[in-house]
């Protein structure tokens, strides 16, 4: 069973990489050249009669603005194909989520989210890209927090099950429904309005190029629980 949804991944994950670069090449080459198309009518501004001058600015400057707010959300398409293989060096999983952790401190505070820790006394160290556990730590914390809203807790828990390292990241959402749950990790896949459905893509494919098993299901009391058991 293990072979075949590995299969399936390395399958799906072809598909969406195929299309990813085709959509980037297609948008980013539109996109410049469009562009530069603008900036160069821009610069007939002040030949344009007064009482139209800023009609004709204001609107060229907003096309512009859209384009490359178009060519920014395709780059974050194209930067899923890009994760490069880890560079894998012994890490403290609870330093790395406490650096982390400062970046969404104000945050909390504005949101009143509590970050409530739960940490094991000598969780040893685990093989990992630092950065790229970073990365998957702000996507899941971010998470966390957009399904709290405001006031609310966030629990990390740091520690061994059966002799292996794992962190948890829980929070008291609004939690998943089982539809939901099956569909978060496949690409493109998204329940906010202006999301891209890509954040938690990442995730998956950081940690299974990593070999770290995870999960995120609802636990009984009501809360989402994203799980990552560490290989060591």
């Amino acid at each position: 069973m293990l072979e075949l949804t590995d299969e399936l991944h390395s399958s799906e994950r072809g598909a969406y990489e195929k299309l990813i670069r085709m959509m980037s090449h297609e948008v980013n080459n539109t996109v410049a050249a469009t562009n530069s198309i603008l900036h160069s009518c821009l610069n007939y501004g002040p030949q344009i009669g007064e009482s139209d001058r800023e009609d004709f600015t204001t609107g060229l400057a907003a096309v512009i603005r859209r384009t490359d707010q178009l060519n920014t959300f395709m780059t974050a398409f194209a930067d899923v194909v890009r994760i490069p293989p880890p560079k894998l060096a012994k890490c403290q999983s609870k330093e790395i989520l406490e650096g982390i952790v400062t970046l969404f401190r104000a945050d909390a505070e504005r949101r009143r989210i509590d970050i409530v820790w739960a940490v094991d006394d000598e969780v040893p160290q685990v093989e990992m890209d630092r950065i790229q556990m970073e990365q998957v730590f702000v996507n899941v914390l971010k998470n966390a927090f957009e399904a709290i809203g405001e006031h609310g807790t966030v629990t990390i828990r740091v520690g061994t099950h059966q002799r292996r390292p794992f962190v948890s990241i829980d929070d008291t959402g609004s939690g998943l429904t089982p539809a939901v749950a099956d569909q978060l990790f496949t690409p493109f896949f998204t329940t906010k309005e202006n999301g891209q459905g890509l954040g938690l893509t990442v995730v998956r494919e950081i940690l299974s190029r990593h070999g770290f098993e995870f999960s995120l299901s609802r636990t009984g009391e009501g809360s989402t629980s994203f799980r990552i058991e560490f290989g060591n």
